[in-house]
Parts: structure tokens; C-alpha cells; sequence
């Protein structure tokens, strides 16, 4: 008994495309053969399309924590101008010094 098409290697798929153009075997081989390249294309698709999204998802993190580096950057400017701004108003004297202790 014959093998089904599904079930037969590329070898043996293509033993049967060699066989009269209008027989039965080669058009189902011919089929079999169009399905296995639709199927590696769809396969082969929906790893560029993760592929996409991870690195559109890797971006976007990245985009986002120079963002906050950014903010957070920006307001120790802010801060830094505003207490050299309260020393110039009032004296760096004012300014009661750090003591550590351990």
C-alpha cells in the first residue's frame, strides 16, 4: 500500500513530481510540496514577528529608562543651581555642615 503524501519524504515527493505531469501522483505530490513551503513560510514568519516584537519591546525599555535617567538627571540639575542660588542669597555660612557618624 502506498504511503500517503503527508507521511512521505522530500526524496520520495520528488520521485513522485517525476512522474506524467497530469497523473494523480504528481499533482498530489505537487500539492504536498506547495504545503510544506507554506507551512516552513508561516513558520519562518511568526519568528520575524517575535523577533520584531522583542526588540520593539527591548527599545522601549530602553527609550523610557533614559527618560527617567534623564528626569532624574534634570532635577539634581534643578536642585544643585537652586541651593548654590540660597548660598549666594544667603552666605555659604548658613549651611550647617554634614557630620558623620559611624
Amino acid at each position: 500500500m502506498a504511503k500517503a503524501p503527508s507521511e512521505k519524504t522530500l526524496d520520495e515527493l520528488a520521485q513522485d513530481m517525476h512522474t506524467r505531469s497530469e497523473g494523480l501522483t504528481h499533482l498530489m505530490a505537487k500539492a504536498e510540496m506547495e504545503l510544506r513551503r507554506t507551512r516552513a513560510q508561516l513558520r519562518a514568519t511568526i519568528y520575524i514577528l517575535v523577533a520584531s516584537i522583542a526588540a520593539a519591546v527591548s527599545a522601549a525599555s530602553a527609550a523610557i529608562a533614559a527618560g527617567v535617567a534623564a528626569f532624574h538627571g534634570a532635577r539634581r540639575r534643578a536642585r544643585g543651581s537652586c541651593r548654590q542660588a540660597w548660598e549666594a542669597a544667603t552666605g555659604p555660612q548658613s549651611r550647617p555642615k554634614a557630620s558623620r557618624q559611624y
